[in-house]
């Protein structure tokens, strides 16, 4: 593996793929963690370097690896949210400030996964992963008169 220089611009930012590097940023990510906060840690990639390695063909495997953290990143963020509902303390400024990080870690959550924290969540979405292009169906009046 060659030797990490890193980049000049960045003040020494770690620019090679490696198993070890990757490991970590993942494990960030689904500590519940976005690709900019972990991006901004000294000794991760810069958010460029993550998103060139995210379009290389090379390392595809890079590509599902992050797709199934960012899943899981959104459980654990889920998850949060219910520990915060359950130690708020009962007065008034709490309660507030509560709601407003929870109704934006909401908000969140039904952007990056509308099938299953949306308004109309789809039980089923996590037992597979949709094909979300429309379906056509083409039916011949003539033909469907016919059954009638």
């Amino acid at each position: 593996m060659a030797k990490d220089v890193g980049h000049p611009n960045l003040g020494g930012r770690p620019t090679v793929y490696s198993d070890d590097l990757i490991n970590k940023f993942l494990d960030r990510i689904m500590d519940g963690r976005g690709l900019v906060s972990v991006c901004r840690d000294k000794d991760m990639p810069s958010k460029s370097t993550i998103y060139e390695w995210l379009a290389d063909k090379e390392k595809e495997g890079f590509s599902d690896r992050y797709i199934k953290a960012c899943k899981i990143r959104a459980e654990v963020i889920a998850e949060n949210m219910i520990d915060k509902i359950e130690s708020v303390e009962l007065d008034k400024d709490a309660i507030a400030q509560a709601r407003l990080e929870l109704d934006a870690k909401k908000w969140f959550l039904a952007k990056l996964h509308p099938t299953k924290y949306g308004d109309k969540p789809d039980d089923s979405a996590d037992q597979k992963d949709q094909d979300t292009s429309p379906v056509v169906v083409n039916i011949n009046v003539k033909d469907a008169s016919k059954d009638a």
